[in-house]
């Protein structure tokens, strides 16, 4: 009797332990869907960011905020006002007929003042939808380098934070249609202020040459 038992102690044992031994051998069958080589991606490993993260603000929705949100504020890190900035452009421009007169240099200041108005945003984001904020453009002058360059048109520029650089957008109200274009997209940006060079056709008869600054305010100064 007590050999039956002991037969019978035995058969039990070895039925738990082939039924725990299967367990773990289902569970880590399950902790990757995907073969390494699946086409759908799903096990790769690799992290792809659709849209990376800058460590600022860039991206849409802009006009949520009145005012001070150009910094943390955190360990009394200085934060800037991004509802308006000012700032300055000199143009030059080098033309291809030797018998034209170059611009050498005209510096128009200007200013920028953030849209709120959501509609507006929207209509925008059309033409930069990964503009963090839209400015209307004030210039000095509606004219630079004697009147070659013409700055009477309604204007907006659309800003993208990218951490130490700015990009930024130019939106023309054109009258039947608007003429949007990426000016610059590595404009130094530090301690609220922008510096940036780029250049643009000149009427297809030579090129302009556009340097600026751009300056936030501190917030609360």
């Amino acid at each position: 009797m007590l050999q039956l038992r002991y037969a019978v102690w035995l058969l039990l044992v070895g039925c738990s332990q082939s039924s725990l031994l299967s367990y773990k051998s289902d569970t880590g069958t399950r902790l990757d869907s995907g073969s390494a080589d699946d086409e759908t991606g799903g096990s790769t490993g690799d992290v792809i960011e659709q849209d990376p993260d800058y460590g600022d603000d860039g991206g849409s929705g802009s006009g949520g905020d009145s005012g001070d949100d150009g910094g943390s504020g955190d360990g009394g890190e200085v934060t800037y006002d991004l509802s308006h900035w000012t700032g300055s452009r000199t143009y030059s421009i080098d033309k291809r007929a030797p018998t034209d007169t170059d611009c050498t240099g005209d510096t128009i200041d200007e200013s920028g003042v953030r849209i709120e108005d959501q509609e507006e945003i929207e209509a925008l984001e059309e033409y930069c939808p990964i503009c963090a904020d839209f400015y209307e453009v004030t210039y000095q002058s509606t004219r630079s380098c004697g009147g070659d360059i013409d700055l009477s048109l309604p204007e907006v520029r659309g800003l993208v934070y990218r951490g130490t650089d700015l990009e930024m957008w130019r939106i023309v109200d054109e009258g039947t249609a608007f003429d949007a274009e990426r000016e610059f997209n590595d404009g130094p940006y530090d301690d609220g202020t922008a510096t940036y060079s780029f250049e643009r056709d000149w009427n297809g008869d030579g090129t302009t040459t556009i340097t600026g600054t751009l300056t936030f305010a501190e917030a609360g100064g």
